[in-house]
């Protein structure tokens, strides 16, 4: 007599496949902010003021290290948000683009990532 077969349960449900040619739309959105995230970033350096009027209405300079940073802050943001890259890749772009724009020196950029508190993350 033969032993009836066991079912194998599990938690996950399957998930139904695309049908036909249709591209999945996370794929097109995460190839959307591969290129958005760069353009914005630029968009935003180009748009930002060089003056801006500061908490007492006076005229302060915005240097081109903080329109920099700032831009580079909305680039991290769009990789982030459309997940174009993974979010720990993502947060070494200012250990790049900091001494390439001129923004920090390479050893000024890396010490937030050699804080004690970020290996305490990273270890448990």
């Amino acid at each position: 007599m033969d032993a009836p077969r066991r079912r194998r349960r599990s938690a996950v449900k399957p998930t139904a496949t695309p049908t036909g040619d249709r591209p999945r739309p996370w794929s097109e959105l995460r190839r959307l902010g591969l290129f958005a995230g760069p353009l914005l970033a630029l968009l935003a350096y180009r748009l930002l003021p060089e003056t801006y009027l500061d908490a007492a209405g006076a005229p302060a300079a915005l240097t081109s290290g903080a329109r920099a940073t700032l831009a580079v802050m909305v680039w991290m943001a769009t990789w982030w948000l459309t997940e174009a890259i993974d979010i720990a890749a993502t947060a070494l772009l200012p250990i790049l683009l900091f001494p390439l724009l001129g923004v920090a020196k390479i050893d000024e950029a890396t010490a937030p990532y050699a804080s004690s508190v970020i290996f305490l993350f990273f270890g448990g």
